[in-house]
């Protein structure tokens, strides 16, 4: 709700940036503070603890695989990307040369380069 009242209770101590939601004041002290969560085995660091679990989850060796066919992947976003461009009904057909697309703005793009 602070959103739309414009209210701003988190503050930063050291600037006095105004925050709505104290996980944003969170991630602004990485610029004061210059430590950001990292990957205890890769030691890639991230803005976001959020982005760090996700990464993790590359390292665990447990893949998704895809129903339909061979296709796996560490990550969820991956799999879901996949389903979407391989095994969608809702494909776009190009009226031209009759070539699928997963999304009408990649049919948009292959279009210009045809003309």
């Amino acid at each position: 709700m602070r959103v739309h009242t414009g209210e701003r209770p988190y503050e930063c101590k050291t600037c006095q940036k105004a925050f709505n939601q104290s996980s944003h004041l969170a991630t602004h002290m990485i610029v004061h503070t210059g430590v950001k969560p990292f990957c205890e085995i890769c030691q890639q660091t991230f803005i976001q603890k959020s982005n760090l679990k996700s990464h993790t989850h590359l390292h665990s060796g447990i893949n998704l695989h895809c129903d339909y066919c061979d296709f796996e992947t560490p990550q969820k976003p991956s799999l879901n990307r996949h389903l979407t461009k391989y095994h969608s009904e809702h494909k776009e057909k190009c009226p031209v040369c009759c070539h699928y697309f997963y999304s009408k703005e990649s049919l948009q793009s292959h279009k210009c380069k045809k003309l």
